[in-house]
């Protein structure tokens, strides 16, 4: 079992035999170990370490049938043009496997800000980022953000989706 040796936040498992073997080939390094990192409910992530001791990020997006949206490539295309703009602030990406629903990115280490740490010098880096951002012309189009909603209408749909979702999960026990 390869798992994870390095944060008690690390949830150790079985790294699925096609995966590894796509990742060693890519790579052409040996995993040694392989961390689920906390987040969120939708998508999975991992932070990959390789026998060099090199580190990356795998992020297996979420799919389901029902939910036609295209988090992969979203995020792809928004973290391609971001890295061009600061790339201090945001992960590498390296490559994406459609088959795998998964996205390799440089890792970058940094926690989540605790809520006492928010300050005024927090929030205009941040404002900043979105600025410039916002301020680059881009060589692609970018589509709307997969949660994205132009219209109250859309809003409201995506919030029923959400809630009917979350509801089918607390009854079948997968929340």
């Amino acid at each position: 079992m390869i798992g994870c040796q390095l944060k008690k936040s690390c949830i150790p498992l079985m790294l699925n035999h096609e995966l590894k073997k796509y990742l060693e080939t890519y790579f052409d390094y040996e995993v040694k170990i392989f961390c689920q990192l906390g987040g969120g409910k939708n998508n999975h992530v991992f932070k990959i370490t390789f026998n060099n001791n090199k580190n990356i990020v795998i992020k297996n997006y979420y799919t389901d049938f029902s939910d036609k949206k295209d988090r992969l490539n979203k995020e792809w295309m928004f973290l391609s043009h971001a890295k061009k703009i600061e790339p201090k602030c945001v992960p590498t990406p390296i490559n994406f496997n459609k088959n795998l629903n998964l996205a390799c990115y440089s890792f970058v280490s940094g926690r989540k800000y605790e809520k006492k740490e928010i300050n005024k010098n927090a929030l205009k880096d941040s404002i900043q980022f979105i600025k410039k951002i916002n301020n680059i012309p881009f060589e692609f189009k970018f589509h709307d953000a997969t949660e994205s909603c132009v219209d109250l209408k859309l809003h409201f749909k995506n919030i029923n989706f959400g809630i009917n979702k979350i509801s089918k999960d607390i009854c079948s026990n997968n929340f």
